[in-house]
């Protein structure tokens, strides 16, 4: 993807997207919230008309009082109808009749015993067919709507009001003031109230529906299981679905009535405005979108055309043309980075001839693999001992594959040239190699690792150091080695040469050794309390001790009577440390000497750690020594590094 394309791609997710997904947002939020409104809407209605029903049976509730207030309904209703004439029928039934008709509310009255005997009513009231069934569900003082005839789209409300034991007024309701509360709420299109009595009778778009535990509303299936599964439904907002529509309904108690108002609707009609809304809203997003667009790629025609000459420069001098540079002479930031790259190259020519110069007088032969482009580049003092002209950069091509290893070495430097080409770099190693005149010689291969951003190994620059003489010096050492006839170690002096020896190849080998001076503690106590013989055994138990235990990176030598002196190899990863505690704890476990009792030695060790070439070898030595002494004075059985308390 070139520059241009970049920018483009990279604006529109920096711009555009995000005006996309606030629009997104925002459609959402607007969503939410008008299903809050809408609910709200639905809640509000409910309570309002809740309350404007609660006031009217309050009214019919005061009416009803002063009907049994009067005097004549009183005298009647106290069981003096039992022996009254019906001329005193006659003036109770007046006195119903007056107070039933237009404005009063009531449609007609009624007198009549426990039994049901209508015992006095008003005018007409022989029309309305109450059952002894009904009157016995109604409980004193409620109001129930109540179907009358077989027609369900007229219904009538009743109220029982007790007189004396045995007498009770029933007064008959028209029910038109609640119709007018039902159907002066509408709203969202599609919003009904309903009425509910007592007995869950339902009374909606001044129509009776029936008792909501009958089954003659399918589409309320969910609403009636939740009420009458027992849920706490006063001020409570229900959902449930209709034919997969989302649908609402919240559930009002008229005061302490008995009577609930029934709110419900439909959600998705809540949305439909909200929908027009986000679809105009997207309208302007997708101008926006185009215009940003547009602007966008002006934009970045004008901002990459500097940019696409700045990176081919870049990939001229990646090519190998260094005299490239970059040809922008603006003074804004990239004219500042275009003289910015310009001055790097001027640097990294006068580096780079400064660095050959440096390569070209060392005795050391420098090479860098690169592994990406699987090239390998020697300095030009290689040729002085190895005289090979590699016909290619390439590393099939280099001397790392075409050197000549000892047949003793090969195979590990096969290993470790196949560890590099997987990007496993080792940090030293020690090869013979044939040279120009077809001798082998000792080399030092040291190697470091450049990685890239993923933690790769892309390149390995490594130096090669010429150790023969020291190594062949070892050699001859070892072979004109003196033993100490007790122990079997190295006397004093083969051991300082061997020191002597290790003090040229540290500055090669670029890393550390150290001096550990043992010294046995109460050494006379042997020669003393046993024997001479005895003591000669310690010696040679301690001497198998330190053999064991360095022989495979280090030199042990008897120093002189009860003195003994080792050298560690690369103790920055042999530590010497870890060495004088193992050597400390293989000794204390002690042996059988010849008289049958197993005896423990405890030795005090020094350490001195060497990490150049400027000490001499008794200066070494005798830093160990001294450190030791301080062992002495603390206890015993010890060890410390020089310079440590």
């Amino acid at each position: 993807m070139n520059i241009r394309t970049t920018l483009v791609a990279a604006a529109t997710a920096a711009l555009i997207i995000p005006l996309i997904v606030l629009t997104a947002i925002i459609g959402s939020q607007i969503n939410a919230k008008s299903k809050i409104s809408y609910e709200k809407t639905v809640t509000s209605i409910s309570e309002k008309q809740a309350h404007s029903l609660s006031s009217l049976i309050e009214s019919y509730s005061r009416r009803l009082t002063a009907v049994t207030q009067n005097v004549a309904v009183k005298d009647f209703a106290d069981a003096a109808y039992l022996n009254a004439g019906n001329a005193a029928r006659t003036e109770v039934e007046k006195v119903l009749g007056g107070m039933v008709g237009a404005g009063t509310g009531f449609s007609a009255l009624f007198l009549y015993e426990k039994s049901g005997v209508v015992i006095a009513s008003s005018a007409g009231a022989a029309s309305y067919e109450i059952t002894p069934e009904i009157l016995a569900k109604m409980s004193p003082g409620n109001v129930y709507a109540i179907s009358v005839g077989q027609s369900r789209s007229v219904y009538n409300l009743f109220c029982l009001i007790p007189l004396n034991g045995d007498v009770r007024l029933l007064a008959s309701m028209s029910g038109e003031e609640f119709n007018t509360v039902i159907s002066s709420a509408s709203f969202a299109g599609n919003g009904r109230l309903m009425l509910m009595d007592p007995d869950l009778h339902i009374i909606d778009d001044t129509k009776y529906l029936g008792d909501l535990r009958e089954n003659f509303m399918p589409e309320y299936a969910e609403f009636r299981h939740q009420i009458e599964g027992g849920a706490d439904i006063d001020n409570r907002l229900l959902r449930y679905d209709v034919a997969k529509k989302q649908c609402i309904a919240y559930i009002t108690p008229v005061g302490d009535t008995g009577w609930f108002v029934v709110t419900t609707g439909e959600v998705n009609k809540a949305h439909e405005a909200a929908n027009a809304a986000i679809s105009s809203l997207s309208g302007i997003t997708v101008v926006a979108a185009l215009l940003f667009e547009s602007v966008i790629i002006l934009m970045a025609l004008w901002f990459a055309k500097p940019l696409s000459l700045i990176l081919s420069t870049l990939s001229s001098i990646s090519r190998g043309d260094h005299e490239a540079r970059v040809n922008i002479v603006n003074k804004n930031e990239f004219g500042i980075i275009a003289r910015a790259i310009n001055d790097l190259m001027d640097d990294v020519i006068v580096s780079e001839g400064r660095y050959r110069t440096i390569v070209g007088l060392s005795d050391d032969i420098i090479f860098e693999w690169n592994l990406e482009k699987d090239e390998v580049y020697f300095s030009q003092n290689f040729n002085k001992k190895f005289s090979y002209r590699a016909p290619s950069d390439s590393f099939a091509d280099s001397f790392l594959i075409k050197c000549r290893p000892h047949t003793d070495d090969a195979a590990r430097y096969q290993r470790d040239i196949d560890d590099l080409k997987h990007g496993r770099v080792f940090k030293q190693n020690e090869y013979r190699w044939k040279n120009m005149y077809g001798d082998y010689i000792w080399i030092l291969m040291r190697l470091a690792a450049i990685k890239n951003n993923d933690g790769e190994v892309i390149k390995v620059i490594g130096v090669v150091v010429d150790i023969d003489r020291a190594k062949k010096n070892e050699k001859v050492l070892n072979a004109r080695a003196s033993f100490d006839a007790l122990t079997g170690l190295y006397k004093r002096e083969t051991v300082e040469n061997l020191i002597n020896n290790e003090i040229d190849l540290v500055s090669a080998r670029k890393n550390e050794f150290a001096i550990l001076f043992v010294d046995v503690d109460d050494f006379k106590h042997y020669n003393d309390d046993y024997s001479h013989a005895t003591g000669d055994q310690v010696l040679q138990f301690i001497a198998r001790g330190i053999s064991d235990t360095v022989s495979e990176f280090g030199i042990a030598g008897r120093y002189g009577g009860d003195e003994f002196v080792i050298c560690v190899r690369n103790s920055d990863t042999n530590d010497p440390a870890r060495v004088a505690q193992d050597i400390i704890a293989r000794l204390k476990d002690g042996f059988i000497c010849d008289m049958g009792e197993r005896l423990t030695v405890n030795v005090s060790i020094g350490i001195a750690v060497i990490k150049n070439a400027s000490h001499r070898v008794d200066e070494i030595i005798g830093l160990a020594d001294d450190a030791m002494y301080k062992v002495k004075k603390s206890g015993k059985s010890n060890f410390v590094f020089a310079g440590e308390y």
